[in-house]
């Protein structure tokens, strides 16, 4: 049974301060003191309240008159509107990590989105930002989703897996950032393009036999990953969304939530993960590890049939 609801229609507290209320709230957690912290995301916050800003907000709650007042926040300067996702957790030296995890598509490209260690008093202690570089590469969704998780003494001090090709300065302006990111996609890309060069050759020389499937795509079994290629191509033919569905062997190894489908969902698009040379196309996708008895791929426009798709069995052991 539900002992208590805070917040909504049937809210177990009255807020004595209507500016105290929250709107499309995540991340809630109840801390040790009994308060109850989350991130208020504030979406289609009346304008009488304050309209359209995010925060985290700490709520003590007063059991014997019911009610529920606003013991801490913290609102960015200048306010940060993440209309979904975000989150807020208190971290063991008594600070907040605040995670702004979203902006509101289309309209807001030049709000941050940011993780922030704030302490007791409001001051910023740690702050990292994430910066869109090229707005026009999915002109569909400029919305950025992510979390930071709490439970921890400290955010810093993490392993890096590999050095990037330049290293941002403590202190850096946004146009520093933009300089260090544009540095680290140009070594990103440069990466991928000698990975896919050297499939497209070992694809041209024979080295991975004929194709599984042949359609609009010719598809290719390479290192535990599928590879489709288009001789010749051009955007048009790789702007569709491609959908690729992986039947496994033993329908366990798949997640409770893709058990009642039967396969699982690997839909990718061309332009986050393929790329043209020489006017062909070719694009890399990563196999799960479990048995795979089929795979049914192909691409299709949102609504309507496919524009192409092949299925075919596929032994694939673990």
């Amino acid at each position: 049974t539900i002992e208590w609801q805070l917040g909504g229609p049937g809210s177990s507290y009255r807020f004595p301060n209507p500016s105290d209320r929250f709107y499309v709230q995540h991340d809630a957690t109840q801390l040790p003191n009994g308060n109850i912290l989350l991130f208020d995301n504030g979406f289609k916050r009346p304008a009488s309240e304050g309209g359209n800003y995010s925060r985290a907000i700490e709520i003590r709650l007063d059991d014997e008159r019911r009610s529920a007042v606003k013991a801490w926040e913290f609102r960015a300067d200048p306010d940060i509107f993440s209309p979904v996702g975000s989150g807020a957790a208190r971290l063991g030296n008594g600070n907040t990590l605040i995670s702004f995890g979203s902006r509101k598509m289309h309209d807001q490209h030049d709000q941050p989105v940011a993780v922030l260690e704030v302490d007791p008093q409001g001051n910023e202690r740690f702050r990292v930002e994430a910066l869109q570089l090229d707005r026009n590469l999915d002109k569909r969704s400029m919305l950025v989703q992510f979390w930071a998780v709490g439970g921890i003494g400290s955010i810093m001090g993490e392993t890096m897996l590999r050095a990037p090709a330049a290293r941002l300065r403590t202190g850096a302006s946004v146009a520093d950032g933009q300089q260090y990111w544009k540095a680290v996609q140009q070594q990103h890309r440069e990466h991928r393009l000698n990975r896919y060069r050297a499939l497209h050759e070992a694809l041209i020389s024979g080295d991975f036999g004929g194709p599984l499937a042949r359609s609009t795509f010719d598809i290719h079994l390479g290192d535990r990953a599928l590879i489709y290629l288009k001789r010749p191509c051009d955007a048009d033919d790789a702007q569709a969304k491609f959908f690729l569905h992986i039947f496994p062997v033993d329908e366990g190894d798949l997640s409770p939530l893709r058990r009642q489908f039967g396969f699982d969902n690997f839909d990718f698009p061309f332009y986050h993960h393929g790329e043209f040379l020489n006017g062909e196309c070719i694009v890399e996708r990563p196999l799960p590890d479990y048995p795979i008895d089929r795979i049914r791929t192909g691409q299709f426009v949102s609504g309507e049939e496919p524009q192409w798709k092949a299925e075919f069995p596929l032994d694939m052991p673990r």
